[in-house]
């Protein structure tokens, strides 16, 4: 497969119609195909306080909150939370907070070898009609709620892991410049290893990235700033995936520093990444923005 980006401002919202949805909850999970079909990385909107049942999938799959909230199995899920449920275990209800929830969903498989299983037909996704709101949300005209008078089910759901970025350290790696200087070139701090593998990563203005490689398949979701990735121009909302084995780069940021989530593309019986470096990234001591974003000036 080759090197391929995709943005989700470019791709169109679908609504889900499930045959058990009661009237209430009609015109409440919205979904944008950013990749499909492989690899699959989705954006999802449940309408505020909509109650998605419990369910399962056959493959392993992260969520990532965008945002809003949401609360499953005992995980409440803010902006920046990191949610992994494993393939084929029950998890729900997904009880949706007052403002609604934005996620991107991706499922953890590598696309030479194609998913572990195939997700029955539970609904049908057809093309939503009603426009948008000015940011870019499904515009839902009505004053019919979803099913938050219904008392929580708080079941288990074995195996899976939430994690907030908010709370992860950022460790900074150093880079040699041209002119000899040793700066930090980019900083990064592990949201889940080593598996699911998901970092997030700040590229600092003026460092270019070298043309690299990995053995395993990688999708990057990018949060804010730009990134030109070879021909790729990569801005917030975009999806970038680099097969495994494949060269790619180099990486010249924008105005503004990036800043995206490096996502593994391993099932969870794979072997899992080994990734030599010459020099291990070290603790970042440095001020952070009010954003919680390591406080870095352009090169």
């Amino acid at each position: 497969m080759p090197i391929t980006s995709a943005n989700a401002k470019d791709a169109s919202w679908l609504v889900y119609d499930r045959p058990d949805m009661r009237e209430g909850d009609r015109n409440k999970v919205f979904i944008k195909r950013v990749m499909h079909p492989a690899p699959r990385a989705y954006h999802v909107w449940y309408e505020p306080g909509y109650v998605y049942p419990r369910h399962s999938h056959p493959v392993d799959e992260i969520f990532y909150v965008l945002r809003g909230e949401f609360a499953i199995n005992g995980h409440h899920l803010l902006e920046g939370s990191l949610l992994f449920v494993p393939k084929n275990t029950q998890y729900g209800p997904e009880y949706t907070g007052s403002d609604g929830v934005l996620f991107v969903r991706v499922e953890l498989w590598d696309t030479e070898a194609g998913p572990p299983g195939v997700q029955a037909a539970t609904g049908n996704l057809k093309p939503w009609a009603g426009g948008v709101t000015k940011d870019g949300l499904p515009n839902v005209k009505s004053s019919v709620r979803g099913s938050t008078s219904s008392p929580r089910t708080e079941l288990k759901a074995e195996g899976t892991r939430s994690v907030s970025a908010h709370d992860q350290q950022w460790r900074a790696t150093i880079g040699k410049l041209p002119d000899g200087r040793e700066e930090t070139v980019i900083c990064s701090r592990s949201l889940m290893a080593p598996f699911p593998s998901v970092n997030q990563v700040l590229h600092r203005v003026g460092f270019q990235q070298p043309m690299h490689q990995h053995g395993v398949d990688e999708c990057f979701i990018f949060l804010r700033g730009e990134l030109q990735a070879g021909e790729h121009r990569l801005t917030p909302g975009s999806v970038y995936f680099v097969p495994k084995n494949h060269p790619y780069g180099p990486f010249n940021c924008g105005p503004e520093h990036a800043v995206y989530l490096r996502i593994v593309l391993q099932d969870s019986s794979a072997a899992r990444e080994r990734v030599t470096m010459a020099r291990m990234p070290e603790p970042w001591t440095g001020p952070l923005t009010r954003d919680g974003l390591p406080q870095l000036s352009p090169l």
